[in-house]
């Protein structure tokens, strides 16, 4: 199973990058449109506890960059797959389990509206063991002056 969600990732990936600039371009305007920072959860299948996260975006030396933080990681790199309407596909990682130290990646699908991000998640390990399934959820959120 493990193989199969890494060979549509990296399917998803090969396509993505064979695109003209039209993809590259929807792709920067989405990420611009978003708001800076959205706070959520990832709601695992079954009985596990929800896992808050932040993502945020924001831009240096004229590239624009996402991360992703969740209890115990991050910041993340974000890596958007696809972006089509309100739908997007990202990935994040790697990135390290904190109770276990296995290297993961996190697939979310999701819809995007004005203030918030809805969809599901597919988190991988690099040691093959089981696939994590769920729901997540995010809304937008003022970031803190410092």
């Amino acid at each position: 199973m493990i193989q199969n969600d890494l060979t549509t990732r990296q399917a998803l990936t090969r396509d993505a990058s064979l695109r003209d600039g039209r993809f590259a371009q929807a792709r920067l305007a989405l990420i611009f449109d978003l708001p800076t920072c959205f706070a959520g959860a990832l709601s695992p299948a079954g009985d596990a506890a929800p896992i808050a996260f932040r993502l945020t975006r924001g831009t240096s030396d004229g590239e624009v960059w996402m991360r992703f933080e969740a209890d115990g990681t991050g910041p993340v790199p974000v890596r958007l797959l696809e972006a089509s309407g309100p739908a997007v596909v990202a990935l994040v990682g790697p990135y390290r389990d904190p109770a276990t130290g296995v290297s993961l990646h996190t697939l979310l699908e999701g819809r995007i509206s004005a203030q918030r991000i809805l969809g599901t998640f597919r988190t991988l390990r690099a040691d093959r063991a089981n696939t994590v399934l769920g729901a997540f959820s995010a809304d937008a959120v003022a970031i803190a002056a410092t």
